[in-house]
């Protein structure tokens, strides 16, 4: 242990003797293991990380139903969520959720919240437990329409309410019903639904309300998701194959639903199972991306201290005459690189907060009034990583200069100077000369590739899009009717030609123009 003390400081006035260096090896190995840690920040929250704030997360199982074979968020029948909670065995809990768009209607100026539409077995079979107030009661999920009530999400209660609690028992009006509050969700629980804010928390009972003209009773509603919690010692197979030939028996009872038939069974983790193979397209020309990058950082590194140890050689032919062993040489060369790569993580981690940012803004889309947001967050698992990551390029650039440095030659070392052992003369150096040109040449060429796949990766609406302006109304949020927004929008469709003198002509959409149907179908 003593040896080890003593080499970690002359490593480090080793690097204290070469600032130069040593600030610019930190910098571009930063910048690689912040690209490197940001891009597992990104894969994390879409695919690997569980809801915030649940409880036994690696029981939790996201449900979903299939379309062809493939999953579809948001399109499991109520009638069908109740046999499969009745019938199921592998189970304890099984509860349902889906995303809706509401109006608060209590104040001069209306606003959209964005609602989630849940069983009242929703909160329990999460593990979670209410901030202030309570949860919905079994018996307010029976009856459509019978108990108004709702929860706040704790970051919409301090926004709304300023964090009071005495505003448990008061009435919030949505889409002109009024609903009394009777609790608040914990802090840093956002929903189930990765990616998806929420306000508030509303009963299935109350479906219609949150979103009119919906009939949850009625076979010809398919608006669900379920989120189920696996009993001790069930398995993640056993589950589907469970909920496989329950959703067989739902199919031979009702033919006519044959093409939505069977359902999707996963770990409750990261974006819908519909949304991760167009994600994970993106995510994974990133990873390919900065992995390169991170190579020719390494190749750089190797390359700089290959040369700088070539200017050493008297100065180890010294040691060694001295009777220093060749490995402890080779340790202390270790520990400088080492040393490079810990202050390179450190850097790192200021540039992944960066990165992080700007791949939040990137995902964090808003469509149609819904503004998608992604939680990128240097956690543990993050900064173990950026950790490891970090010693693993200290020994990979750092270990071939120093067993080369550790080799040399101890009369010619000791008679010549060091330019006569210079870096020139070493095959080595050339190998690292050709190794980093070519690993370069990968870069530009997969950064070129890259910004094609982004370009490719957003839908082509079949329009010239620069010439198109897109603006979303919504009367409804004002306490109109079905007649009297028609007649509103048709009197803003007239005026718009007269009032934009640039427009050449205007239409009205449910959807924005720019987004395919399929992923907007209601």
């Amino acid at each position: 242990m003593p040896g080890m003390f003593q080499d970690l400081r002359h490593g480090l006035r080793a690097l204290a003797s070469h600032p130069g260096l040593t600030i610019a090896a930190s910098l571009s190995l930063g910048l690689a293991i912040g690209a490197q840690t940001s891009v597992y920040c990104l894969i994390d929250a879409l695919f690997l990380r569980p809801p915030a704030g649940v409880t036994e997360a690696q029981c939790l199982v996201a449900i979903s139903a299939l379309d062809r074979g493939v999953p579809d968020e948001d399109m499991i029948r109520y009638p069908d969520y109740l046999y499969y909670r009745e019938r199921n065995t592998t189970f304890t809990e099984l509860a349902s959720h889906f995303n809706s768009g509401v109006a608060l209607a209590d104040t001069e100026r209306a606003e959209e919240l964005h609602a989630h539409v849940v069983s009242a077995n929703y909160f329990s079979t999460l593990g979670i437990s209410p901030h202030v107030g309570r949860f919905f009661r079994a018996d307010e999920d029976v009856v459509p329409g019978r108990n108004p009530v709702v929860v706040l999400s704790h970051s919409f209660w301090q926004r709304r309410f300023g964090a009071d609690p005495r505003c448990v028992g008061t009435v919030l009006k949505l889409n002109e019903s009024p609903f009394t509050i009777i609790g608040v969700g914990p802090s840093g629980f956002e929903g189930a639904k990765a990616g998806w804010p929420v306000d508030v928390f509303v009963s299935n009972m109350m479906a219609h309300i949150a979103s009119p003209g919906l009939d949850m009773l009625s076979r010809n509603s398919a608006r669900l998701d379920l989120i189920g919690r696996l009993k001790p010692r069930r398995t993640l197979d056993e589950a589907r194959a469970e909920m496989s030939g329950l959703a067989s028996q739902l199919e031979a009872v009702h033919p006519e639903s044959r093409d939505s038939a069977g359902v999707s069974v996963s770990w409750l983790k990261g974006i819908h199972p519909e949304a991760r193979p167009s994600a994970a397209r993106f995510a994974q020309l990133l990873a390919a991306t900065v992995t390169c990058l991170l190579v020719i950082a390494c190749a750089n590194l190797a390359g700089l201290l290959l040369a700088r140890n070539t200017t050493r050689h008297k100065e180890i032919a010294m040691r060694l005459a001295l009777g220093a062993a060749r490995g402890r040489i080779v340790r202390q060369l270790l520990f400088e690189s080492v040393l490079i790569s810990v202050c390179g993580g450190v850097i790192g981690l200021l540039f992944a907060s960066w990165g992080n940012a700007l791949l939040a803004s990137y995902y964090g889309t808003e469509i149609d009034g819904v503004r998608h947001s992604y939680a990128l967050t240097i956690d543990r698992a993050a900064l173990l990583l950026t950790m490891a990551v970090a010693t693993a390029t200290g020994i990979a650039f750092g270990l071939l200069p120093a067993v080369i440095a550790s080799r040399t030659a101890l009369i010619p070392a000791l008679k010549k100077d060091a330019a006569s052992q210079g870096f020139r003369r070493s095959r080595f150096g050339a190998a690292f000369l050709v190794a980093q040109v070519s690993i370069s040449v990968v870069l530009v060429i997969g950064a070129a590739l890259l910004i094609h796949s982004v370009r490719t990766l957003r839908s082509d609406p079949g329009f010239d899009v620069e010439h198109v302006a897109y603006f979303r109304m919504k009367p409804r949020l004002s306490g109109y009717d079905q007649e009297k927004a028609s007649s509103y929008l048709r009197s803003v469709q007239r005026r718009a030609i007269s009032a934009l003198c640039s427009a050449t002509s205007n239409r009205l959409a449910r959807w924005n123009p720019s987004h395919s149907s399929g992923s907007h179908r209601r």
